[in-house]
């Protein structure tokens, strides 16, 4: 993961916007900033009030065994689900169709935290309401356990695929971390953000193969 930004690079980053535009303009980059801000928050004390609900409980979850949890074998989230900035979304948004979807950043990296059975191989879909940067077509790339996979972008479906993820024996959480090819930017539009990409749908589904059945990585 990449290293938090200080707060002599937030302000040194956020004067040089400010001197690239009118007084105007300016007064609309710190209003967005503050609104972010406000956003990222309140995404905070969200996710902070959810450990601390997650915490009193813990100890009833824990069973003396392990072993025999049967972990799903497809897992799919959607934007409108509880997704904060510390995995590097913004805010829920919606199209003018009412579709649901959230731009990731300010990063260059997003990740999805989720349980599922790493037996065997799997599979994974993203999809988005477009590729956002171009670059991103041929240069989005998935990293799992250490491993890096390159993604498939199925502009038809605007769908980002990644087959094959390598299965492991350990039966704990499993961390999807994608990387984008650099930043969108619209020269028509205001939005002061670091946009990545218009997420929609993530979709992780494991294959019929046993683990057994397939060669060891490297």
């Amino acid at each position: 993961m990449q290293r938090t930004e200080t707060f002599s690079e937030y302000v040194d980053r956020l004067s040089a916007k400010l001197q690239d535009g009118s007084r105007s303009s300016q007064t609309q980059l710190l209003v967005r900033e503050i609104a972010d801000l406000r956003l990222q928050v309140q995404s905070l004390s969200a996710a902070i009030a959810a450990l601390a609900s997650y915490q009193e409980i813990a100890p009833l979850l824990q069973g003396p065994d392990t072993s025999s949890l049967q972990l799903p074998r497809r897992v799919h989230l959607d934007a409108s689900q509880h997704l904060h900035m510390l995995d590097g979304f913004y805010a829920l948004e919606y199209t003018e169709s009412g579709m649901a979807y959230r731009w990731t950043g300010p990063r260059p990296r997003f990740r999805f935290s989720v349980w599922i059975d790493r037996q065997s191989l799997v599979d994974v879909a993203l999809s988005v309401i477009f590729c956002g940067n171009p670059g991103n077509v041929l240069n989005t790339r998935l990293f799992v356990d250490d491993v890096m996979y390159l993604a498939r972008f199925d502009g038809d479906r605007n769908v980002f695929h990644v087959e094959g993820v390598r299965p492991r024996e350990h039966r704990g959480l499993s961390v999807f971390e994608f990387e984008l090819a650099g930043p969108f930017v619209d020269p028509h539009s205001q939005d002061s953000r670091e946009l990545g990409l218009p997420f929609v749908a993530f979709e992780a589904v494991c294959r019929e193969t046993a683990a057994a059945d397939v060669a060891p990585h490297g």
